[in-house]
């Protein structure tokens, strides 16, 4: 090692800061070390934090970082003189602000600092993936279902049914069009140009047509909501740098760029960083550009990445730096890894070992068990493919087919999960290498692959964790639940169709109410000879007829939970569901009780989400969690074992990304990586600006060319990619990585041509034996062990804390009656709100009647109806005596919050241009305020922005910096029963170290108007409830570097008068108040009269807009 900062020879060359540098970095190479030493070196050669901008992959990557560089700051601090460390400490400060994130919060800077020229709001949100997903299905299907009624398309239309069917057109046609517009838009084409130069009545042309209304609807939704989503980001960012003087703005600001896992880059994030690092003919500035990559690493391509675009720029900087050292991995492991790699990776780069060392043993094992197929797995899958028309060698037809599966039943045994053991005896084997339960990662490509391993481990007692892991949404406790939330959501009038039939059905049968298949089937007989609408119908007549208390009781509770979708929330309907079918009860008492109570709790979660979100219908939510499940499949279960725990960690070779482990297993290596590309053969696909049908017009029988063309190109890019998967999953491991799977014997051919990678290639066994087998890796560098040669694990003892039943608690729990409490969400708003005046709190909240609409308000109202009717919620009916009219009290404190918030941002924009605005936004075009008017209020909001600055100036040290964030939402549940939910905006958060506790700053902006001291105390009194419920929210909830907050302190900031007051946080206070407000607000206010809301104190109702239609 040499330098400095104890940086390898290659690592050295990285940092030279001198000039543009590619860093071609292997695995365990060190690039996070050359990442940050870099920035270090760019420091302290003048640079300022600001001029900086770091690029990383994921927000975690970008957080890991700025750690990294703190440390080594302070490091610098401690070690340097009182000039430099002056210097260092100036850094330090700054490291909060400084220009460390992803792409996307890069490009989210640039889009709101530059709102104004994109026509944005300043405050703008990004729409959530699963929000956008739901929205996008939606306008599909009523795109299709308006296009295809357009008679321009007819003739288009008929194609389609008579080339794909009309299902087709009812089903998939929606979705494919959706994957259509994806694609376009990633190659930043225009959907719309290419509808227009379509060929009119074609199929292409109605594909385009509708993929152009739901771009329309899309944009206008988002529109309407201030919501970009991350494509926006980097095409208005692209936008603003098309600008030059905004361009040299940036490069101005900018004076280097440092790039992380630039392998994972598109083409427009490529161009973003160009129009900053190269000049206007598009060559490179001198000391403009480093990036980092690996395209032995590039496994992101189903996201639309391309590694390529790293080969380009490599050549484009010319000084191309290679970090080959591998610091992770055991030199046995770096030499068996280049062996297999060079034979399967084209233009590989080998890792190199710090130490040539000789091999003392081989740490790559090959695990593998004889994989065969019964008879009867041949004969099921030929009658398969018989029943979905195929045609089949082996039989002459369907009868003879049956009759040889039939004949082979005596050779249908129970399946051996021979994967699930193969792993244990993989563990067995690092256990023996002196290895911990918690040094050990299963690496799966596949979340299929899981419940076999999950089994096994359970069945020897082994402690496992899965890190974002398998199906949560398949788990059959949660699919039971969902089913009969569906049923329960249609109702039960009118003819079932055929998947609302299969449901209910599932939901009899199942463990909620297990009803025999016999039962069933009477049921049915009864429909069909009664007539009957639907199998619910023929349930409650075949109850009555057998007098089945099992039956009653399941009509009974059926016919309970029919009417909760009226009037209850998607989370109560699911609670309801729980208490009336004893959900809780039953799961307990299933084998892995415990997990599946957690996941249904996990479940409860997810609806309160959906309920919270208020986007959607109670019918939607079924497709939120499916929806969900195909966003994040990989989602886990409701974690027992914890990743910090002693504990097998089971994750997708994906999410292992960066990280190591001394013992990586890789399962079921035998698997087809192509199954589902193979298996999902879209009819329409967009390649190469064009859309392609998979059948000839024609000749309907018959695949067309380019759809040949496409598919076997697509399928061998993921052979390719497969390849880096394998290559990134094996140098996760330091000291051991094992191969498990099923060998059947065969050996792999030569590749004469890339079609040939699709067939000899598509498992990771196949390429590992291509490469021993048709290629020279070393075959002494590897352990090759029979499965059945390997003892298996024993069950592992473990000391499990036993834990105390209450008999009398349970008890009660399975003998309970009652009432579910309401659940409530309540601001501090709410509650100061409805402590001011119960009735008032009737008459808007619950009845939502509306003083305007109810009072006569004419151009001048009065000054006691006007104060009221401005006001806002939280200010308690303070009245206004200002000279600004026409602007309510709850306008001037959104206004002045927004401009603050803006202050605390890192935006380059002045006090007066962000007033202008944000007043321009709120007040819009209102042609009734005059100019004289408008510009009171300017002076007036000018001079709470400058009391602002005051206090700031005046306000003492708090310690050292360590978190700063503005409009902080928090959601608590402060109380055992969970039903009770505190919500709030917290206007400031900022965490500080003072002598070595966290303490948190929590401050309030108020706008009010302030004539006297009485004033301001009955002020402080009325806010201080508010004040300490966000105090309990973030001292009970908010962990900062691994710890919880020590202390609170709550300020109030009164602008109007400049003054700024400390409230003492007393937890005895809190308490009293949280009791108050579940007290209040766990009753449900719906099923409550008039007279359960008291009014107010009298000398309230005289100045209340609402005491002339007060209910008596």
């Amino acid at each position: 090692m040499s330098g400095i900062f104890g940086l390898s020879e290659e690592q050295e060359k990285a940092v030279n800061i001198t000039k543009n540098i590619a860093v071609s970095a292997g695995a365990g190479s060190g690039k996070t070390r050359v990442l940050t030493n870099r920035y270090l070196r760019l420091l302290e050669g003048g640079l300022q934090i600001e001029e900086i901008a770091a690029i990383t992959f994921t927000e975690k990557a970008a957080l890991e970082m700025k750690e990294r560089i703190r440390k080594a700051i302070s490091e610098k601090i401690s070690l340097s003189d009182s000039y430099h460390k002056k210097q260092w400490m100036n850094h330090l400060d700054k490291l909060n602000r400084a220009n460390i994130s992803t792409i996307h919060g890069f490009c989210s800077n640039i889009v709101r600092e530059n709102a104004a020229f994109l026509g944005v709001d300043f405050s703008f949100s990004i729409i959530d993936g699963i929000d956008k997903s739901m929205f996008l299905r939606e306008a599909s299907q009523n795109a299709v279902e308006h296009c295809i009624e357009l008679e321009e398309y007819e003739e288009a239309v008929e194609e389609i049914k008579s080339t794909f069917g009309e299902e087709y057109l009812q089903g998939t046609f929606a979705e494919e069009v959706l994957r259509i517009r994806d694609s376009v838009l990633e190659e930043g084409n225009s959907i719309k140009k290419l509808c227009e130069n379509s060929e009119e009545s074609s199929i292409r042309k109605l594909c385009l047509a509708v993929a152009s209304e739901i771009e329309e609807a899309y944009l206008n939704y988002k529109l309407k909501q201030d919501l970009l989503d991350y494509d926006d980001l980097e095409t208005m960012t692209l936008k603003v740098l098309g600008i030059k003087s905004l361009r040299d703005r940036y490069r101005n600001r900018y004076k280097t760029l440092l790039v992380d896992e630039f392998q994972d880059t598109n083409s427009i994030q490529k161009n973003i960083l160009y129009k900053i690092a190269a000049d206007d003919d598009g060559r490179l500035i001198d000391k403009k550009l480093f990036v980092v990559g690996d395209f032995k690493q590039s496994i992101y391509g189903f996201r639309g990445t391309d590694y390529t675009i790293f080969k380009q720029v490599s050549k484009d900087i010319e000084n191309e730096v290679s970090l080959s050292t591998c610091y992770r991995s055991k030199s046995e492991i770096i030499k068996g890894i280049n062996s297999i790699f060079r034979e399967l990776i084209d233009g590989y780069q080998p890792l190199k070992c710090p130490k040539d060392e000789e091999i003392k043993e081989k740490r790559i094992k090959l695990l593998t068990y004889k994989k065969t197929r019964r008879t009867s797995d041949n004969v099921y899958t030929e009658v398969k493919n018989m029943l979905q028309g195929k045609e089949s060698k082996k039989f002459e037809d369907i009868y003879q087919a049956l009759k040889a599966l039939k004949d082979s039943s005596n050779d249908i045994t129970v399946k051996e999960n021979k994967e699930g053991t193969a792993v244990i005896k993989a563990i067995k084997l690092l256990r023996d290498k002196n290895l911990e339960f918690k040094d050990i990662c299963v690496l799966v490509r596949s979340r299929a692959v899981i419940p076999d391993i999950e089994a096994e481990l359970k069945r020897r007692n082994v402690p496992y964790c899965i890190i974002g892991g398998v199906g949560f949404y398949q788990k059959p406790e949660v699919d039971e639940i969902l089913n009969l939330y569906k049923v329960i959501v249609r109702g039960f009038s009118g003819e079932f169709t055929y998947e609302e039939n299969k449901n209910f059905i599932q939901v009899l049968r199942g463990s909620l109410f297990e009803i025999p298949d016999d039962t069933l089937l009477k049921m049915d007989i009864e429909k069909e000879e009664s007539n009957l609408e639907n199998l619910y119908e023929a349930l409650k007549v075949i109850a009555d007829g057998m007098h089945s208390e099992k039956l009653l009781n399941t009509a009974d509770v059926l016919e309970k939970l029919a009417v909760l979708k009226e009037k209850f929330s998607v989370v109560q309907i699911i609670q309801s569901i729980i208490k009336e079918c004893n959900v809780f009860e039953i799961m307990l008492c299933q084998d892995n009780g415990l997990q599946k109570f957690r996941n249904i709790e996990k479940l409860l979660q997810e609806a309160e989400k959906f309920d919270r979100d208020q986007l959607f219908t109670l019918e939607q939510f079924a497709d939120y969690i499916n929806l969900l499940d195909e966003e994040n499949g990989d989602d886990s279960e409701a974690a027992l074992d914890t990743e910090d725990s002693e504990a097998v960690k089971i994750m997708t070779i994906h999410q292992s990304k960066g990280l190591e482990f001394k013992g990586v297993i890789i399962p079921k290596i035998h698997s087809d990586l192509l199954s589902m590309s193979k298996k999902y053969k879209p009819n329409l696909v967009y390649s190469k600006n064009s859309i392609i049908l998979s059948k000839d017009l024609e000749d309907t029988k018959l695949t067309t060319p380019a759809y040949e063309e496409y598919l076997n190109s697509k399928l061998e890019k993921e052979i390719e990619e497969t390849e880096r998967l394998l290559y990134v999953a094996m140098t996760r491991a330091e000291d051991y990585v094992i191969l498990t799977g099923g060998d059947d014997g065969k050996d792999p051919a030569p590749i004469k041509d890339e079609t040939d990678k699709i067939k000899e290639l598509n498992s990771f066994l196949k390429q590992l034996k291509y490469a021993f087998k048709v290629g020279n890796a070393d075959k002494e560098l590897i352990e090759f062990i029979n499965s059945d040669d390997i003892e298996d694990l024993e069950i592992i003892k473990r000391d499990i804390p036993k834990v105390q039943i209450d008999k009398e608690k349970l008890q009660k729990s399975l003998h309970y009656k009652g009432n579910i409490k309401n659940s409530a969400s309540v601001s501090a708003s709410k509650y100061m709100k409805y402590k001011k005046c119960p009735r008032r709190f009737y008459v808007e909240s619950v009845l939502n009647i509306n003083a305007g609409n109810y009072v006569n308000v004419i151009n001048e109202p009065t000054e006691n109806v006007k104060d009221t009717l401005e006001v806002a919620e939280v200010e308690m009916d303070e009245k206004v005596k200002d000279p600004v009219k026409y602007l309510k009290a709850s306008e001037l404190g959104t206004i002045v919050h927004k401009i603050i918030e803006y202050k605390n941002s890192r935006l380059n924009i002045s006090d007066e241009l962000l007033t202008e605005k944000v007043v321009s936004k709120t007040l819009g075009e209102d042609s009734t305020i005059s100019l004289e008017n408008r510009t009171k209020i300017r002076n007036k909001i000018k001079n709470y922005i400058q009391n602002y600055d005051l206090i700031e100036k005046n306000r003492k040290n708090s310690g050292e910096s360590i978190l700063s964030q503005n409009e902080v939402y928090f959601l608590i549940s402060p109380l055992e029963d969970r039903k009770t939910m505190l919500t709030g905006f917290i206007d400031r958060l900022e965490v500080f170290k003072l002598e070595d506790k966290n303490a948190a700053v929590i401050t309030d902006y108020k706008t009010n108007y302030i004539d006297s001291d009485e004033t301001l105390c009955n002020l402080v009194k009325i806010y201080t409830p508010q004040l300490r419920l966000y105090g309990k929210a973030i001292k009970d909830n908010l962990y900062v570097e691994g710890r919880k907050i020590d202390k609170v302190l709550l300020k109030i900031y009164f602008l109007g008068k400049g003054i700024c007051v400390d409230v003492p946080y007393r937890d005895e206070s809190v308490e009293r108040t949280i009791n108050d407000m579940d007290k209040i607000f766990g009753r449900n206010f719906e099923t409550m009269k008039v007279e359960d809301f008291p009014k107010a104190e009298k000398h309230e109702c005289e100045k209340c807009v609402y005491k002339d239609i007060c209910l008596n």
